[in-house]
């Protein structure tokens, strides 16, 4: 990747990183506390997906849970960046075809923005992914 695109990758960190308030200490500790937590749920979100998928003896489960789940996931995916730029927090890459930036890295910056905006399901996805890997009964 280009030293533009990354350039860019810098750019949405600094947009969301300037997103948080620096004037109070207070509320600055409060904003890491909510974050950390929000990412821990996650975390375990993904632990328990990983379980779920893994045990042998609930196929019926796995059947059930799975597809609303991947749904689940691909709205979240959706609307999350919608959110970000519609309160200002992220780039819009529309209007990044002005710069003079490849085409062939167009898309691996979209990837890459749209993962920094969306990590929380990367994580769900992981452990799911990681508990269907090692459950003998799936194909």
């Amino acid at each position: 990747m280009g030293s533009r695109a990354l350039a860019i990758l810098w750019a949405q960190w600094r947009t969301v990183w300037n997103h948080f308030p620096r004037s109070n200490k207070v509320s600055l500790f409060f904003s890491a506390v909510i974050g950390i937590g929000w990412y821990l749920g996650f975390v375990v979100l993904g632990i328990a997906a990983a379980f779920e998928m893994s045990n042998r003896a609930e196929l019926r489960v796995i059947e059930r849970i799975l597809p609303g789940g991947l749904l689940l996931g691909f709205l979240y995916w959706q609307v999350i960046p919608l959110l970000l730029v519609s309160t200002g927090s992220a780039l819009d890459v529309k209007r990044l075809i002005a710069y003079p930036i490849p085409k062939s890295e167009l898309f691996s910056l979209e990837v890459l923005l749209r993962l920094s905006t969306g990590v929380e399901i990367v994580i769900v996805l992981l452990g799911t992914s990681i508990g269907l890997l090692v459950n003998p009964a799936i194909p």
